[in-house]
């Protein structure tokens, strides 16, 4: 028997070891004292028969595996469009469903023609315009910059990346099927938008494209991303690298919260991030536009953002960020544990099967654990993000875990209470872990001591790059010990590589002819033998 959804339930809810498509557990949607959750790992359909439950109001709830997202997103305003799209992209349900969405689309559908039409349409219509530019203080320059257009009913917002259309997305305020704003089919996936804003130092993140357009139109380099408020990836965050970033996003709790996830990300690599909370208290979800249309200006919010102070980066005191160049076997020698060091190595060997780790652990709960909720750190919240690099010996210890103790140390690392169960950690960004023995190369050595040393050999753990054995690398790692043995073992988070003395040698006529007296005269081979 297959079950074929079972991936994404086990992701949501505990299922334990099912022997049979369909499954009976306890809701994560409500303080279930069940079990009354019933789940088709086959089908993906799903129904909660306790009339007490949020999914069950009118005595119908259930649905796909795209309404369970929904609901176990609803912090994070994701529609059913949404759902579809991101759980399509995860779990590659795509090509099951119906053949309307399994059609390959290699190019995008609406030409460059088109979207001039669509532009011209909203210029042309006097009564959309008064909207854009009175009620939402749109530029026309800006109206103009970014090609917006109307279709008779939502305005259009091209997504370009690297001067290609990428996705339009379609917004209006009152809509018809409960979506303020849809994307092209298929081509629906979050990004970063405009990217031009990371030519800038100082990079406004907001939430959505109208607070984005606004931003730009007061003329403040902003960004959105183009999906729900939590989203954000560890790639993008990379690429932010040296900048001071404000992040402004709606009122509501969804909009603090992502905005928490995403500063999280930041910190990462921004050399500043500032959370700005707008002082506004109406409507619940106020967001930027709101925050302008009460009468709040463009120096009023910089002088929010200057009052705003800067994110303290969370610092393990043991890793600091001073590099000290030295050789592997020079910082051993030293003790200098939790230290950046920056040497020069071998590769001697590796293991011929890398491994997988989750570059990012994103933690959630539904705080209806009653009086364990109370025991959480995270009850305040409901969510937490753990970055894993070279910094976090959590990285360390799942590399040496398997994968149910893996699920075990989460509990420890996130202070779950014991017999608490509705949770769920979620992996992402993967990273790609090499298992190598290293050694010094011969200029590492004190060349006067260097055959009084013994030939020794260091593990060391590898974050995102292949190596090559027998090949050279200046490199910089964090030394641990290991939580199994306690051997010396390093996280190795930069590396490039490099020309070993032999490789930059370079062999000149007399040193040409002075190894000619090493070589054999041919009528000395049988002497030789």
């Amino acid at each position: 028997m297959s079950f074929k959804y079972l991936d994404f339930y086990e992701d949501h809810i505990a299922l334990g070891t099912p022997k049979k498509a369909e499954v009976l557990v306890k809701c994560i949607f409500h303080d279930d004292t069940g079990p009354s959750l019933a789940i088709n790992l086959e089908t993906g359909l799903w129904k909660c028969h306790s009339l007490g439950c949020e999914t069950n109001s009118e005595g119908n709830g259930g649905g796909d595996v795209y309404k369970f997202y929904m609901y176990a997103n609803k912090e994070n305003a994701i529609t059913y469009d949404m759902a579809r799209e991101q759980v399509n992209e995860k779990y590659n349900f795509s090509k099951s469903t119906k053949k309307r969405e399994t059609k390959i689309v290699k190019d995008f559908p609406i030409s460059k023609k088109e979207i001039e039409q669509k532009h011209t349409m909203l210029l042309s219509n006097s009564k959309v315009m008064d909207v854009l530019t009175k009620e939402f203080h749109w530029t026309n320059e800006v109206i103009n910059k970014f090609s917006l257009g109307y279709d008779g009913e939502r305005v259009w917002i091209p997504i370009t990346q690297h001067d290609k259309v990428v996705n339009i997305r379609k917004y209006t305020r009152k809509p018809r099927d409960g979506n303020k704003v849809i994307s092209v089919a298929g081509f629906g996936e979050a990004r970063l938008w405009p990217l031009e804003a990371l030519d800038q130092e100082t990079v406004y993140l907001f939430e959505g494209e109208k607070d984005c357009i606004l931003a730009h139109s007061l003329e403040l380099n902003a960004m959105t991303v183009t999906s729900g408020a939590g989203t954000f990836t560890l790639e993008w965050a990379k690429l932010f690298d040296n900048r001071n970033v404000v992040v402004c996003y709606d009122i509501d709790e969804a909009g603090r919260k992502g905005a928490d996830v995403v500063a999280r990300y930041l910190m990462r690599s921004a050399k500043e991030v500032k959370v700005v909370h707008l002082p506004i208290a109406k409507p619940d979800n106020a967001d930027f536009t709101d925050y302008i249309r009460a009468g709040g200006t463009k120096e009023a919010f910089l002088n929010i953002v200057a009052k705003t102070k800067p994110m303290e980066r969370v610092k393990d005191s043991r890793v600091p960020d001073e590099v000290i160049e030295m050789s592997i076997s020079t910082a051993v020698e030293k003790k200098l544990f939790y230290r950046r060091i920056k040497s020069k190595i071998r590769v001697v060997s590796k293991m011929e099967t890398p491994s997988l780790l989750p570059g990012v652990l994103n933690f959630t709960c539904t705080r209806t654990a009653g009086n364990l909720c109370h025991k959480c750190d995270n009850h305040g919240t409901g969510s937490c993000t753990l970055i894993l690099d070279e910094k976090s010996l959590v990285t360390l210890r799942l590399l040496t875990s398997s994968v149910k103790e893996g699920k075990s140390l989460y509990r420890e690392v996130f202070k779950i209470p014991h017999r608490c169960n509705q949770y769920q950690v979620v992996e992402t960004d993967h990273q790609y872990v090499e298992d190598i023995l290293s050694s010094p190369i011969v200029e590492e050595y004190n060349r006067k001591n260097m055959f009084k040393k013994r030939f020794e050999e260091h593990q060391m753990y590898i974050l995102n790059t292949a190596l090559d054995v027998n090949t050279d690398y200046d490199i910089e790692s964090v030394m641990y010990e290991h939580p199994e043995d306690r051997k010396i073992v390093h996280l190795v988070y930069r590396i490039a590589p490099c020309l070993s003395t032999l490789e930059n040698a370079d062999l000149t006529k007399d040193a040409l002819l002075a190894l000619k007296e090493f070589q054999c005269d041919e009528n000395d081979t049988e002497e030789i033998r």
